[in-house]
């Protein structure tokens, strides 16, 4: 019989050791911390809740909320690939694909409270 023991005493410690192995999971930890700094899930939400607040139509609501995760999607997956070591010379193209899913993401966010704003002055 096998027994594992996880020694999760210090989970941060075991990331940057797991992070400096791997360059994949390095990519993951930094989409992890990307995801909750303001271009991430707190923008998404004031938007959002701000623009249900202001009685926008819950279809435009939804159909802007649902971009915003396609775009962002789209972002998580060219993030995680373009490594120079891995990827080589397409990894450059990638960023560029990569940018311009963050770029219609902020859009989307902005076109939100822009609707929300166009509510409340209504």
């Amino acid at each position: 019989m096998y027994t594992c023991v996880l020694k999760q005493a210090n989970p941060r410690k075991i990331d940057q050791a797991m992070a400096a192995t791997s360059p994949f999971f390095a990519r993951l930890t930094a989409i992890e911390q990307h995801w909750s700094e303001a271009s991430g899930l707190p923008g998404f939400a004031i938007s959002v809740l701000t623009a249900i607040q202001a009685n926008v139509p819950q279809q435009e609501v939804s159909l802007w909320a649902t971009a915003y995760f396609i775009f962002r999607l789209g972002w998580y997956v060219t993030y995680l690939p373009a490594i120079p070591s891995v990827m080589g010379p397409l990894a450059t193209p990638v960023a560029y694909v990569r940018t311009v899913f963050f770029l219609l993401a902020i859009l989307v966010l902005g076109n939100l409270f822009a609707l929300t704003l166009a509510q409340i002055a209504a």
